[in-house]
This record gives C-alpha cells, structure tokens and sequence, in this order.
C-alpha cells in the first residue's frame, strides 16, 4: 500500500490532506486560489501571499510552482488552506500534514507553527506512524 493510500485510507473521509509530495494539483499560485474558493480567489490569494511574505517568503502567484523549492511549496500550500479557510470562513477544518513539518527549516517550522496556533478555527494534525497525531506548538502530542 502507498503512503499515499495509508493516509487516505486512515484520515482522508474527515481531513483535509496535504501530502508533501501532492502538494498541489496546478501550475502556480493563483490558479490554486482559484481552485480553493473560485468566487473569492483574489482575496484568498491575497492572505497567503501577506503571511508568505511575513515569514520572508518572496512569491509570485504566476510563478511556476516547481520553481520554488520542496520547503516552499509545502508552506505555500499550507497557507494557501489556511487562507481559504479564513476567507470562506470554515470552522472546525481538520487539517493534516504529511511529511510537511518535517521539509521545512527550522525558522521556517516555527513560523509555520505560530500561524497556525493564531487559528483556532483549524484542528492541525501529523501523520505519522500510520495514523494523525495531533500537531500543537510544534511537538506531537498522543
């Protein structure tokens, strides 16, 4: 079985995956926005390229996304949902990362990680050791 499918088949009914290595499913930035939220995609867009830019992330929404590196598109994508989750305001997202954290530098994990605790919309899990352990200021918690 793929890793891909032991996700799936343990999480994929109740969260919303992003999978390191499907991250995503278009050619740039903006058109993912659309994907997400098609009526508000320019706002969408608008809040993951503000919180990229803050973690000193320079990006531009028509750039190809294999021009950017594995560690950045993983934040990319990360923001790109959690945006989409502010702008249609969705409540209770299950939200669960596969082989994510770990891609990311360190500066970039804490940056990551302080995002996602200012929103308690958001329930953030890890995959690992074949099932969603929960993701909290950094570390795992059982």
């Amino acid at each position: 079985m793929s890793a891909c499918t032991d996700v799936l088949s343990c999480c994929g009914d109740d969260h919303v995956v992003i999978d390191y290595d499907r991250l995503f499913v278009s050619g740039c930035l903006r058109d993912e926005a659309w994907i997400f939220s098609e009526d508000e995609a320019d706002r969408t867009l608008s809040l993951a390229l503000g919180e990229a830019q803050a973690m000193g992330l320079e990006v531009d929404p028509d750039r190809s996304l294999h021009r950017y590196s594995g560690g950045e598109r993983a934040l990319l994508a990360c923001l790109l949902v959690m945006a989409a989750a502010e702008v249609n305001r969705i409540r209770g997202l299950r939200l669960l990362l596969r082989n994510v954290v770990e891609s990311l530098s360190a500066e970039r994990r804490e940056r990551l990680t302080r995002a996602l605790d200012r929103r308690p919309e958001l329930e953030t899990f890890i995959f690992r050791n074949g099932r969603a352990e929960r993701f909290c200021g950094g570390s795992v918690r059982p």
